[in-house]
């Protein structure tokens, strides 16, 4: 096999590749040969059909197998006899092709840009505070007093009442049709916390338990169901039961019943930290945005269009996933492909040069991920998800998902290595 290579760009190649005509033939050989043994033709026993009439019949076929399997077995030792690193799938154009001759073609591919970043120590950047004032704390403990409230079921029958808890089943209609998807059997909902259209809450007002009522809602414009934003539906309830919420105290007890706290004063400590903590993350997630900012204004190199897509197609399926969580999914929310990578294009072009530019520094200051760090890495994703970290471990080295883990902890640590190059100012 003859390779040749053709530099286009800095970032494009173009490598000619020349199979000789006895690898064309072997090729042709063993697909007929394959064609054969299925081949059922009248007139011919199956296995004995001549070559001519397969010709005859399977030419189409049999040459489109052929040129898959030729680029497919010859176009990875092309890739390693020339030692180039493509980011995508490459475009193929066949320039000579056919039984007893040469195989030619062409294949077009992007390779990452080599990039001799620079200006990546001292940069001036401003960190927003990681402190949690008191009435961050006392939202915490509310939200925690709210969590362990007693829901006691109404003796009495009378109106649901704000802050109470009510249950209950509702249908939705629209065009006179029943919606497959706003359709909920004792479904809990607390009155006066905005959670709920305000029709259903004063319709719910109104009724008293047992009670049954068709409302009119019109759904915001920018609904996420574009099948219904914007369109009146009706809503069949049935108003089953009432609670009232009762909350506990906030003492010593309620931070006992909490779990491993002797005190209230632990349980409020124990918040600040949290916050603190989730502040920080945030600041840093921050910081990290203005340090690739301010690297692309002092490194210019031209991005693989095929790194974009990528990008895209993996934030389009993140999308998705999180549409599924809810019971969505991308044709109900009105999202297409075209339209979110039109509109996403410029994030997922931010964040490939983010991540080629920490690549750069990574290399230039020698830094790595030690297999211990991500093992350790794994087990604290399993532990968090209450799974075994050995079986975590097991999946992602089936799956070839080490490479991924590896990358994130290589671009923390590079991450942390230009912030302490850094000249970091604390907002005030």
């Amino acid at each position: 096999m003859k390779v040749t290579i053709k530099e286009v760009s800095d970032i494009q190649r173009e490598i000619e590749v020349a199979v000789p005509v006895e690898t064309v033939n072997e090729a042709f050989d063993a697909v007929y040969e394959k064609i054969g043994k299925r081949a059922k033709l009248k007139g011919f026993r199956p296995g004995k059909v001549p070559r001519p009439v397969l010709e005859q019949y399977y030419r189409e076929d049999a040459e489109s197998e052929v040129l898959r399997n030729l680029v497919s077995e010859s176009y990875p030792d092309a890739i390693r006899e020339t030692g180039l690193m493509p980011v995508a799938s490459p475009e193929i154009r066949i320039t000579g092709f056919g039984p007893s001759q040469e195989f030619i073609y062409e294949a077009s591919l992007e390779i990452r840009p080599v990039i001799e970043v620079k200006d990546y120590a001292g940069l001036e950047l401003a960190k927003e505070k990681s402190e949690a004032s008191e009435e961050e704390v006392q939202e915490r403990l509310k939200d925690l007093q709210e969590r362990m409230a007693q829901l006691i079921p109404i003796p009495e029958a009378r109106n649901p009442r704000e802050n109470d808890i009510v249950t209950l089943d509702y249908q939705g209609h629209l065009d006179g049709k029943p919606l497959p998807n706003y359709r909920g059997t004792d479904y809990p909902a607390e009155l006066g916390k905005g959670n709920t259209f305000k029709e259903i809450e004063s319709a719910l007002k109104e009724m008293m338990p047992g009670g049954k009522k068709r409302i009119q809602v019109t759904y915001p414009a920018d609904w996420t169901d574009k099948n219904i934003a914007g369109k009146a539906v009706e809503l069949e309830i049935h108003l089953k039961e009432i609670k009232e919420k009762k909350l506990p105290e906030l003492t010593d007890d309620f931070a006992k019943d909490l779990g491993s706290f002797a005190s209230l004063d632990e349980v409020k400590s124990k918040i600040r930290e949290e916050i603190v903590r989730a502040k920080e993350q945030s600041a840093k997630n921050k910081l990290r945005r203005e340090v690739i900012q301010k690297l692309i204004q002092k490194n210019d190199f031209p991005v693989p269009e095929g790194l974009v897509k990528m990008e895209l197609e993996e934030m389009l399926r993140r999308l998705e996933g999180n549409l599924k969580s809810q019971g969505m999914t991308l044709e109900q929310a009105g999202v297409t492909q075209e339209v979110f990578f039109e509109k996403s294009r410029e994030e997922a072009l931010f964040r490939v040069r983010g991540g080629l530019l920490f690549d750069a520094v990574a290399q230039k200051e020698k830094i790595e991920s030690a297999p211990e760090e991500v093992e350790r890495r794994i087990e604290e994703m399993a532990r968090l998800a209450g799974q075994s970290g050995d079986v975590w471990k097991r999946y992602y080295r089936e799956k070839n998902l080490l490479p991924s883990v590896e990358a994130a902890i290589r671009e923390e640590k590079t991450l942390d290595f230009v912030l302490s190059q850094s000249k970091i100012k604390i907002k005030s």
